[in-house]
């Protein structure tokens, strides 16, 4: 039998990083590649068997003729006695009768078997002839573009069979015809590019950078070091990634920020240096990139927008348009609407009047109708809602009577209820809800409530992170716990009553601090910090260096140890365990082992030193994770970390944890993409990369250690999707070309 391939070349098969094929394809490859040779085994197998059973059938016919020829021979003993006398003929008679009987059972056997062992010989050379065919036959591997992987990567898809005629195929012609196709695999190659060579980028914490998606390509903020920062757009290739419009021509910046997607372009504010920072919308080209108005007209900024000093237009999107703050330099800062045309923008309404401002905040829209916190200049800052008009903009309810203000926050929509963090003047900044009616205006619940640890004053537990999940609000809090005496920042939930608000640890667990929420699949994808307790085991180099009076009256004595040996967390290491624990001495106050170095080794230690050995001990207390990958499915067992991605580590000196997901001022979340989510990472050896992860702890690993040393790359930032290249691009730094755009796509290859 032939086994040929059509092409011993998969052109194309490495991307710009060289990626190899994964394992899975590999194997994949060699099953299509023998399931004719097993087909062949199996019949050759057949074959084997039934020779096998043939000499069998064989043995025992001859074992039964044996037996018969036996049994003729006592008959004819049988026979000679009966004519004499000497017996008893009865007897010999019933005896002959029995061998008779026997005697025809045997050939009745015989004949079976003969029956038997003619259709195996029948059965046998059937298989044979089956061998012959498939030996004449051709196996071949046809290699095909893979058309279904995004154009920045290449691929192949691999068609097996026999070139047996079926179809349009001819036998034998050594061409695989796609009609005599039986199997095939196809596989993408993992992409990992660097989109821009000569971008001059701020750092990654100056917070002017930004990357923001279209259907087919990104819009983000670059500067080839002669337009300043300005917009720019990539499609997912060297080629396809260009300067959009320099918007304040020359060297200068046009200080593009806040944008926001909005219909098939975006919304920004920039300047071209003739007008100030005011409304503009592009959809990625040139000619669709322009100034929507000029709100304050001339130099002074319309929208108050500066990434340095924290300001934002807060531009929020809506069915028919886009909410946002901004000044007509007439009027203060207020509320205002754009269809993304000149006559179509305008202000809402003056809700503090004349050149005071309002300072519309925390602006969220369900279909046209915008929820938002403002101040009038008598009651503070409190709720208001709006639907883009003057007569239909008004405060729901003045939360903390008088001038004073309750802030309102974080407002989110979750399972048809608005919640918002508030402070009433009474229980602290707290959570809220509303349907937008003043009566419906009311305290969830008091989650941090006044304790003699606080002093008797109430602080608030100020919710954050809102998000919906299931129908659902989860949210972060700070509260205090009775069981441990302490005020802590944890996972909660709510679905709008003092009873269905609660710790998702209840008082088992503790998920502290949790960040970056993101619906992931059917879970909730964060960053948490929880607490391993009691259950870690280090080891040491110890000596005795105590009373021998004592040990040989039976007392346990000290033992001094120097630092651990190995890092914990390790099950390959385990010892035998001693009979004492008290090696080392222990503060029960603050919950740490004290230890010293080795004592000189001279003369006067020898016994001492002799003593030396190496231990295992356990560290007693509560040690905190640091922020790490989660998932959550809402309930207490469903709340778990995927990975300790930054794991204690030992310097030489002492343990530390780290934060692995703590991303301060980065700003950048995380991104799901199919059943992946991919997140920056840090690590002590690594410092700030891309991971990505699958949900489990094999699947959650490193991109790319794209800049390697600890704490030498600037921060990653602005992580986005490009779903049409089931890509993610961000801006990275290398030590050769700096911060510039980059892109990872997976595919079916081997991971970095």
């Amino acid at each position: 039998m032939a086994i040929l391939m059509v092409s011993t070349t998969l052109a194309g098969c490495a991307s710009n990083d060289s990626i190899s094929q994964t394992n899975d394809d590999v194997d994949e490859l060699q099953k299509n590649q023998n399931e004719m040779n097993l087909l062949l085994e199996s019949l050759i197998n057949e074959n084997i068997a039934l020779r096998n059973d043939l000499d069998a059938l064989n043995n025992s016919s001859n074992s039964m003729m044996l037996q018969i020829d036996e049994l003729v021979l006592e008959r004819q003993a049988l026979l000679s006695q009966l004519s004499s006398s000497d017996y008893n003929t009865s007897s010999l008679y019933n005896i002959m009768v029995d061998q008779t009987l026997e005697l025809a059972a045997l050939q009745a056997l015989l004949e079976l078997e003969g029956e038997a062992i003619e259709s195996l010989d029948n059965a046998l050379e059937s298989t044979k002839q089956s061998l012959q065919e498939l030996s004449d036959q051709v196996i071949l591997y046809r290699p095909l573009p893979n058309v279904d992987c995004p154009s920045i990567s290449s691929g192949i898809t691999v068609i097996s069979g026999v070139d047996d005629g079926t179809g349009k195929g001819e036998a034998n012609d050594g061409i695989l015809h796609l009609d005599e196709g039986k199997n095939s695999f196809s596989f993408c190659n993992t992409v990992f590019d660097r989109l821009t060579d000569d971008l001059v980028l701020p750092a990654g914490s100056s917070g002017l950078t930004w990357i923001i998606e279209l259907d087919e390509m990104v819009l983000f903020t670059g500067n080839n070091g002669s337009t300043g920062l300005e917009l720019w757009s990539s499609d997912g290739t060297k080629k396809g990634t260009k300067l959009v419009k320099d918007i304040l021509p020359g060297i200068y910046s046009s200080g593009l920020i806040d944008p926001v997607r909005f219909g098939d372009g975006i919304l920004f504010a920039a300047s071209n240096g003739y007008n100030g920072s005011e409304l503009w919308f592009s959809d990625g080209t040139e000619e669709g990139t322009y100034m929507v108005k000029d709100i304050n007209e001339g130099y002074g900024r319309g929208l108050l927008s500066s990434a340095v000093n924290g300001y934002s237009s807060l531009i929020t999107v809506a069915r028919t348009g886009a909410y946002f703050r901004a000044t007509n330099g007439i009027n203060g800062t207020e509320l205002w609407f754009t269809d993304a045309t000149e006559q179509g923008t305008y202000m809402v309404s003056d809700i503090n009047p004349g050149a005071s401002e309002s300072i519309p905040s925390s602006l969220m829209t369900i279909a046209d109708v915008v929820y938002f916190s403002a101040d009038n200049g008598v009651n503070g800052t409190e709720l208001w809602k709006s639907d883009g008009t003057d007569h239909g903009t008004s405060m729901i309810l003045d939360i903390n009577p008088g001038s004073a203000s309750s802030d309102p926050s974080q407002i989110t929509e979750a399972g048809g209820i608005i919640y918002f963090s508030a402070n009433d003047g009474i229980v602290g900044q707290e959570l809220w809800k509303t349907s937008g009616l003043t009566s419906t205006t009311v305290l969830v619940k008091d989650i941090r409530e006044p304790t003699d640890f606080a002093g008797g004053a109430n602080y608030g537990s100020y919710p954050s992170n809102l998000i919906e999940y299931n129908d659902k609000l989860y949210f972060a809090a700070g509260s205090f716990r009775d069981d441990w005496n302490i005020s802590t920042i944890e996972f909660w939930t709510s679905s709008g009553t003092n009873e269905t608000t609660f710790r998702v640890g209840e008082d088992q667990e503790w998920f502290g601090n949790p960040q970056t929420m993101t619906i992931f699949g059917d879970q909730l994808f964060m960053s948490v910090s929880t607490v391993v307790s009691s259950a870690w085991r280090n080891y040491t180099s110890c000596v005795w260096e105590g009373n021998t009076e004592l040990v040989e009256s039976g007392f346990d004595d000290l033992w001094y140890c120097t630092n651990p040996l190995f890092e914990h967390w390790s099950d390959t290491n385990i010892s035998e365990i001693e009979d004492r624990w008290n090696y080392c001495e222990y503060n029960s106050m603050n919950g740490e082992w004290y230890c010293t170095n080795f004592i000189d080794q001279d003369p006067e230690n020898e016994f001492l030193y002799n003593q030396e050995k190496h231990i295992e001990f356990d560290f007693w207390g509560n040690f905190d994770t640091g922020h790490e990958p989660a998932l959550s499915d809402g309930t207490l067992d469903g709340t778990y970390i995927i990975k300790e991605v930054a794991p204690w580590t030992f310097n030489g000196e002492i343990w530390f944890n780290a934060n692995s997901m703590n991303y301060g001022t980065m700003g950048s979340d995380p991104e799901v993409l199919g059943d992946v989510v991919y997140f920056f990472g840090w690590t002590p050896q690594t410092y700030w990369e891309l991971f990505r992860t699958d949900g489990s702890a094999d699947g959650t690993i490193m991109v790319k250690d794209l800049y390697p040393g600890y704490f030498e790359s600037d921060w990653p930032t602005s992580l986005t999707t490009l779903e049409n290249m089931d890509s993610v691009v961000w801006f990275g730094d290398d030590p050769e070309y700096g911060i510039q755009l980059r892109l990872y796509y997976e595919g079916t290859g081997s991971y970095f």
